[in-house]
């Protein structure tokens, strides 16, 4: 599967207004915690949705504080279908329960916790594209996606890509470009980025007070 996070096209105050964040808080241990100081590489990707894709939505679960107004309005939408078939409440309720559990788990200490979500969405992919799901990283606050590759391949773009710095100290964070890609058929070669959009390792450790 393909993993990722979105911008909803739906901006409303609690969407994100890009994507990098929440694919941090989802792989960055050093991130999400709060007393970590230093600086830490990571790569960023950008693609583009050339052809509509199918995902099924998993948005019901309590613990999102600070869900968007995507989550909401799914949320809205499948409340409404509960009322319209009352005759599939309780197990409609029980199933989406279990499954807004297992993708929102924490903490997750071994692969294996991801087992139930990873064979619902293999499930899934036999009929629709994938899975688009809230962080539970992000309280709720972004939106993840789960892909299969095929979609990838006839779907999507890969638009580029850029190394980039974590800059931490407590809970001052600031993200620093140091690289970017230039495509060649099938080649991808990282260059140094623009100087412009260079954020030297100086100006980034300033950022968060670390000199």
């Amino acid at each position: 599967m393909f993993y990722g996070s979105i911008v909803p096209e739906i901006l409303g105050k609690s969407e994100p207004q890009t994507a990098r964040i929440t694919v941090a808080f989802e792989l960055s241990e050093f991130l999400r915690d709060i007393g970590t100081v230093g600086e830490q590489d990571i790569v960023f990707s950008a693609w583009v949705v050339e052809q509509d894709i199918q995902l099924v939505t998993l948005i019901h679960h309590k613990k999102f504080a600070r869900p968007t107004e995507l989550s909401s309005q799914l949320q809205a939408e499948f409340e409404q279908f509960v009322k319209s078939n009352p005759d599939q409440k309780i197990p409609t309720l029980e199933i989406s329960k279990f499954l807004g559990n297992e993708y929102a788990k924490l903490p997750i200490a071994k692969h294996t916790d991801y087992m139930h979500s990873a064979i619902y969405s293999q499930l899934v992919t036999k009929k629709f594209d994938g899975v688009l799901y809230p962080s539970v990283r992000m309280a709720g606050e972004g939106i993840n996606v789960a892909i299969k590759p095929e979609t990838i391949d006839e779907k999507l773009k890969f638009l580029g890509a850029s190394e980039c710095t974590i800059y931490k100290n407590g809970k001052e964070v600031f993200v620093g470009n140091n690289t970017q890609t230039t495509i060649s058929g099938n080649e991808i070669e990282f260059l140094p980025i623009e100087k412009e959009y260079l954020v030297t390792k100086d100006f980034g450790r300033k950022q968060v007070g670390l000199e």
